[in-house]
C-alpha cells in the first residue's frame, strides 16, 4: 500500500514504516512539475533527503499580468509561461489574451486581427524567436498557429519598441520559443475540445531535448455532419492544422537551437454538394530555423538564419464563371548580433537584420485566357544599434537603426529612437519614449499595380509619457499617454487589389497620405493572492487619416474610442476555479447612407454615400466565463473545463448598404453564444 502525507507549511514532511531498498517517491504541488523518482533507503534509522520541483510550464493555478521594468520599453506587457492559460474567451490559448491588455483595440466580428492604437493590422508585426510570423492566428482568430505550450513567454509593445525590429510603424508581439524538459521521461498534453485536438510530446535527448506538436481543428468535421442530418445549405466553416518541432542543445558557452514550424488554414462550404458553387481560400507557410547563441566574458553572439514559405491561393467557379489567384513568397532572413556588458552601468549592442524575398503571383480569370503573372525580388538590409546607460535612478536606452528598402520602395530610412525611465521613489517610474519608424508598403501595392511605380517608405513617430505606481496590497497602476504622427503613407484604389491591370480611370496609388493616432491607456491590477487575481485594463484612443495634405480629417476604419477589459477569478476548494471576462468596445466607423438614386441602367436603387466613416455602429459588450476542475494524480494531471464565450449572446451589429435596393438595415454578426468544453491530460 502506498504511504500518503501532505507537506507542512515549510514543505516538510515524514514517512514512516519505510522499508529499507529501492523506493518510488511522488510529489505533486499546485504549479509545479509532478515529481517521480525512485530513491534508495540504506538504513533502518532516519533518512533526510532535498527534493527540488520545477515550476510547471502552465500553472493550472496562476494567472498574473507582468509589466517588467527597467529593461523594457515603455508600457510593453510580457506574459511569462503558464501565465493564462484559463483565461475565459481565449479557449486555452494563452496568445489570445494579448487582446486583454492596454493598447489592443478589439478585433472586428471576434476575427484573429492585431489593432494596436487605432493602426491598420498590417502596421504591426509578430516575431517568433528572431524572425517575423507571417500571422499570429489561425484563419478567424480561434487559436494561435504555434502552439502556446511551447512559449517561454510572450510580449506585446503598442508603441516605441526596440530597434532590433523594424518595417512596422504600429505596434509588435514577440513570442519566445522555450526548450524542451531535460527531465527524465517522456512528458507532454493532450487536450480535446469542440474546437480542435491537439498534443505536445518531449523529452530529454543526449544533453539536450526535443519537442513535439501538432493541432487539427475538427468543427469542420462536427459541423458537416450536423448539417448532412438537418439539412440546409451549405455554410462556410474554417479548417485548421499546425505543426511545431523544436530540439535545443547545449555547446560549450552557448546553445543551439533548431525548429520548424509551419500551419494551414482553409474555408470550406459544408456539407458539399455537386451543383454548389466552388469556393477555396487556402492560406499556408513553412518555416525553420537555426539559432546559435555563445557568451565569451562579457561578450554575447547571436547568428540566426531563418527560411519561410507562405502561400495564398483562392478559387471560385461558378456555372459561367471561374478565377483563380495564387500568391507564393519566400524568404530568407539572417540576424548576426553581438552584445557587450560594461559592469552594471551599461551595456551596447550592434546588430544587422536581413530578408531577401521572392514572389510570384498568378492571376486567372474565365474571360481572360492568357491571365496575368507577375514576379519580384525584394532585398531589405538594416543596420541596428542601442545601448542602455544606467546613472543612479536614471536610465537611458539611445537606439538607432538603419533600413534599406527594396521593390517598389528604392530608398532607405534612418530611424533614431529613445526610452527614458526615471524612479522617482521605490514605488514610482516616470517613463517617456520618442521614436521615428518606418515601413515598406503591403506586397499587394507591387503586386497589383499595372506598372512599377516607387514608392516612399511609410514613416510614424511615436511619442510616449507614462507614470507607474504601486500601492498597498499588491496593487498596481499605471498610466501612459501616446501620439502618434504617420506620412507618406500609400492609398490606392481597392479595385487595384481585385482585377490587376484593368483601367484605374486616373486613379494612381500615391504615397501622399497621413494619419494621427493619440490616447491614453490605463491599467489597475491587483496581484494574484492564494484565491482572487484580476485587473482593469482601459484605453481610450482617436485614429484619424487624410489622403492629401489639403483635405480634411476623417476617422480611420479602425478607430475605437474606448476599449474596456475586466478579468476577475476565484479558486474554490477542491481543485475548482472559475474565472470572468467582461469587454466592452466603441464600434466600428462606418460610411453611411443619407440618400438612395436610382439606376435606370441597372434597375435599382443605389446608395448616395455620406461623409466617409461618419456613422458609427453600435458599441460592443460581451461576458465570458470559463470554469475549470483538476484532478492530480500519481502520472498525470486531468483538467476538465467549460468555457462559454458570450454567456448572454449580444452579437455585434454591422450596417449594411442597400445594393439592389430597399434600405440599409443593421445585421447581427460574429459568434451568438459560444460553449466549449475540454478535457485536458497532463503527463
Amino acid at each position: 500500500m502506498p504511504i500518503e502525507t501532505d507537506t507542512g507549511e515549510t514543505g516538510e514532511f515524514s514517512l514512516y514504516d519505510v522499508s529499507v531498498g529501492a523506493a518510488r517517491i511522488v510529489i505533486t504541488a499546485p504549479g509545479y512539475q509532478r515529481y517521480d523518482a525512485e530513491i534508495t533507503i540504506d538504513t533502518e534509522n532516519s533518512h533526510s533527503t532535498d527534493f527540488y520541483l520545477r515550476k510547471a510550464a502552465f500553472d493550472p493555478y496562476t494567472t498574473v499580468v507582468k509589466t517588467r521594468k527597467a529593461d523594457q520599453s515603455l508600457h510593453e506587457h510580457r506574459l511569462e509561461r503558464g501565465e493564462i492559460e484559463t483565461l475565459p474567451g481565449a479557449r486555452g490559448d494563452p496568445l489570445r489574451a494579448i487582446q486583454n491588455l492596454p493598447g489592443m483595440a478589439r478585433s472586428p466580428f471576434g476575427l484573429g486581427l492585431i489593432i494596436m492604437r487605432g493602426a491598420a493590422p498590417r502596421d504591426s508585426v509578430v516575431y517568433l524567436g528572431e524572425h517575423k510570423l507571417p500571422r499570429l492566428y489561425h484563419i478567424g482568430g480561434y487559436s494561435s498557429v504555434f502552439q502556446s505550450n511551447l512559449l517561454e513567454s510572450i510580449t506585446m509593445t503598442p508603441g516605441n519598441f526596440s530597434s532590433r525590429y523594424g518595417n512596422a510603424i504600429g505596434g509588435m508581439v514577440s513570442a519566445k520559443p522555450r526548450k524542451g524538459t531535460t527531465d527524465k521521461g517522456v512528458h507532454g498534453h493532450t487536450d480535446f475540445s469542440g474546437m480542435d485536438l491537439n498534443m505536445r510530446i518531449e523529452s530529454p535527448l543526449g544533453k539536450g531535448s526535443f519537442a513535439l506538436a501538432g493541432r487539427r481543428s475538427i468543427a469542420d468535421s462536427v459541423v458537416g455532419a450536423a448539417m448532412r442530418i438537418v439539412g440546409g445549405s451549405a455554410i462556410p466553416v474554417p479548417r485548421y492544422w499546425d505543426y511545431q518541432a523544436l530540439f535545443d542543445y547545449p555547446t560549450k558557452n552557448g546553445a543551439l537551437s533548431v525548429r520548424a514550424f509551419g500551419a494551414d488554414d482553409r474555408i470550406r462550404f459544408v456539407p458539399k454538394k455537386p451543383r454548389d458553387m466552388v469556393l477555396q481560400d487556402i492560406s499556408a507557410f513553412h518555416r525553420a530555423d537555426i539559432v546559435y547563441r555563445v557568451r565569451l566574458g562579457k561578450w554575447r553572439f547571436l547568428l540566426t538564419p531563418s527560411y519561410l514559405r507562405d502561400v495564398h491561393r483562392a478559387e471560385v467557379e461558378l456555372e459561367n464563371y471561374e478565377r483563380s489567384e495564387h500568391l507564393r513568397s519566400d524568404s530568407i532572413s539572417m540576424r548576426a548580433e553581438m552584445k557587450r556588458v560594461f559592469g552594471g552601468w551599461g551595456t551596447a549592442t550592434v546588430g544587422s537584420d536581413t530578408t531577401w524575398k521572392w514572389w510570384n503571383r498568378a492571376f486567372e480569370v474565365s474571360d481572360q485566357p492568357d491571365g496575368y503573372e507577375q514576379k519580384g525580388t525584394i532585398i531589405a538590409p538594416a543596420l541596428y544599434a542601442m545601448w542602455r546607460l544606467t546613472f543612479g535612478t536614471l536610465t537611458l536606452v539611445p537606439q538607432l537603426r538603419y533600413t534599406q528598402f527594396g521593390g517598389s520602395v528604392q530608398s532607405g530610412a534612418l530611424d533614431p529612437r529613445l526610452r527614458i525611465s526615471w524612479r522617482l521613489t521605490d514605488t514610482t517610474r516616470l517613463m517617456a519614449g520618442a521614436g521615428l519608424f518606418s515601413q515598406s508598403p503591403p506586397l499587394s501595392a507591387v503586386t497589383g499595380a499595372l506598372t512599377q511605380p516607387s514608392f516612399a517608405p511609410e514613416r510614424a513617430s511615436h511619442f510616449n509619457l507614462g507614470i507607474s505606481q504601486d500601492l498597498v496590497q499588491g496593487v498596481h497602476i499605471g498610466l501612459t499617454g501616446h501620439y502618434k504622427l504617420s506620412w507618406d503613407v500609400l492609398w490606392m484604389p481597392r479595385d487595384i487589389l481585385l482585377v490587376p491591370g484593368m483601367d484605374l480611370g486616373g486613379q494612381i496609388p500615391n504615397s501622399h497620405s497621413l494619419g494621427r493616432m493619440y490616447g491614453a491607456e490605463l491599467m489597475l491590477r491587483k496581484a494574484l493572492t492564494r484565491r482572487l487575481f484580476g485587473w482593469i485594463s482601459y484605453s481610450w484612443s482617436r485614429s484619424e487619416r487624410r489622403q492629401d495634405a489639403g483635405m480634411p480629417w476623417q476617422l480611420y476604419p479602425f478607430d475605437q474610442p474606448h476599449t474596456l477589459t475586466l478579468v476577475g477569478g476565484v479558486k474554490l476548494p477542491r481543485r475548482y476555479r472559475i474565472t470572468t471576462r467582461f469587454r466592452f468596445a466603441s464600434g466600428q466607423p462606418y460610411t453611411p447612407c443619407v440618400g438612395e438614386v436610382f439606376d435606370a441602367e441597372a434597375a435599382q436603387m443605389n446608395c448616395m454615400p455620406g461623409v466617409k466613416n461618419g456613422g458609427r455602429m453600435t458599441p460592443f459588450h460581451q461576458l465570458d466565463l470559463r470554469a475549470d476542475k483538476t484532478w492530480i494524480g500519481r502520472r498525470s494531471t486531468k483538467s476538465l473545463y467549460l468555457d462559454v464565450t458570450n454567456v448572454y449572446n449580444n452579437r455585434e451589429n454591422m450596417e449594411l448598404m442597400p445594393a439592389f435596393g430597399g434600405t440599409a438595415k443593421p445585421a447581427k454578426m460574429g459568434f451568438p453564444i459560444f460553449p466549449t468544453f475540454g478535457l485536458r491530460v497532463n503527463f
